[in-house]
């Protein structure tokens, strides 16, 4: 088997790699992306069991000349994306927001484009639960497939992957078979700027401040249990009975569309939610992230969520005069306060998931990987001022 990942430099894309080489050592695994895995951006990646192909998703004739000198490959699993973080999340400028739609939309369409004319037979999309839950007035508890990303999401994250995973499954057809994954938040080794660093950033005095009650369960996933999950989508769409390495003609097989020996029906041109399965209160995984960090895990002194909304918008009005990020806003008090986590059966049923990283080994690997990236982003510092 031939899988080429895009964005396998990344945080979700390394795991994927390393998890498609450890179930298939035989495949052949190509990284499409800006930047090799041992690029300075990227410290933390190990040696890729991978062959590295520079080429950006947004252009659709440098993809399509790509696609068209490679082997003919029986899957591709689209991972590349862009973020916004920080008050660029709720509030971008117009050419962070363009940009956003450029690689999360444009990119997405030209994979697609390219996949087809090079006979592709399979395309796995991890898309975000952010296609539901960045809606920030609602709360969603218990959220299954058949809630539609349609007029969901709102901030322009979500909003770009819900359009991305809508061209990914109208894809699904007889000459490709599709799916996309939704990950809840995303935590583990190489995550140079998720919501560890966030939280950990924080101030001895803004730990204290506890918005609401404090009892809203939220979703977690630890980035290996996602690759786990890719893994088996693209074992489900090329109907491979998975476990073993080896090419097409060695696996096992699903037969017929309802399934095979096990029974397994097929993900084509399905959603699928993909977490730890074990939601938390996410005030308590703040103390968590703090008690692994650095120990200081301070007296919750409660807010009211109502004030907080308002004391959100005087920090954001005094971050726009003096032209600075703030770590309170209206979007991430309502972020704090939401209820969000999902019901994975699909993904059990569909994909084998079985998450094996629980979240107490999840916190403890990435804040242990985020102190790291910590020391060495000081040494670094301290390097340069000494030049």
């Amino acid at each position: 088997m031939k899988v080429l990942v895009t964005g396998g430099s990344g945080f979700v894309g390394t795991a994927t790699i390393h998890a498609l080489h450890t179930a298939h050592p035989d495949w052949t695994i190509y990284n499409l992306d800006l930047r090799p895995p041992s690029s300075p951006t990227s410290p933390s990646s190990p040696s890729s069991p991978s062959t590295f192909l520079k080429a950006d998703i947004t252009s659709l004739p440098a993809l399509s000349t790509l696609l068209s000198s490679l082997p003919p490959l029986d899957s591709i699993i689209h991972t590349a994306g862009l973020i916004p973080s920080g008050t660029s999340r709720y509030r971008p400028s117009p050419s962070t927001l363009s940009r956003v739609h450029q690689v999360n939309i444009t990119g997405t369409r030209n994979i697609l484009t390219a996949a087809r004319s090079a006979r592709v037979k399979s395309l796995v999309y991890t898309s975000s639960c952010t296609v539901i839950t960045d809606d920030l007035e609602h709360d969603y508890p218990l959220m299954r497939e058949s809630l539609l990303p349609s007029g969901c999401a709102t901030l322009p994250y979500g909003a770009s992957k819900a359009a991305a995973e809508k061209l990914v499954l109208d894809a699904d057809g007889a000459e490709m078979a599709t799916c996309a994954l939704r990950p809840a938040t995303v935590i583990g080794e190489g995550d140079s700027y998720g919501v560890v660093r966030t939280i950990a950033g924080l101030t001895r005095a803004e730990r204290a401040f506890c918005i609401g009650e404090g009892d809203n369960l939220f979703d977690f996933v630890e980035v290996r249990n996602v690759a786990g999950a890719v893994v088996g989508a693209v074992e489900n769409l090329l109907g491979i009975l998975g476990g073993g390495g080896g090419d097409a003609g060695d696996a096992e097989r699903d037969e017929g569309e309802g399934g095979g020996k096990e029974g397994r029906r097929s993900a084509r041109g399905k959603a699928i939610f993909v977490s730890n399965g074990q939601p938390v209160y996410f005030r308590d995984f703040m103390k968590a992230v703090w008690a692994r960090c650095d120990g200081h895990v301070p007296w919750d002194v409660k807010v009211p969520e109502g004030l907080a909304w308002w004391l959100g918008l005087v920090s954001e009005t005094m971050g726009w005069v003096m032209g600075r990020e703030v770590a309170l806003s209206r979007g991430s008090v309502m972020d704090a306060v939401g209820t969000r986590y999902a019901d994975i059966t699909r993904a059990r049923e569909l994909l084998r998931y079985d998450p094996k990283i629980g979240m107490a080994e999840a916190v403890r690997v990435a804040c242990d990987d985020y102190l790291r990236q910590r020391r060495e982003e000081e040494m670094w510092k301290a390097e340069k001022k000494e030049k």
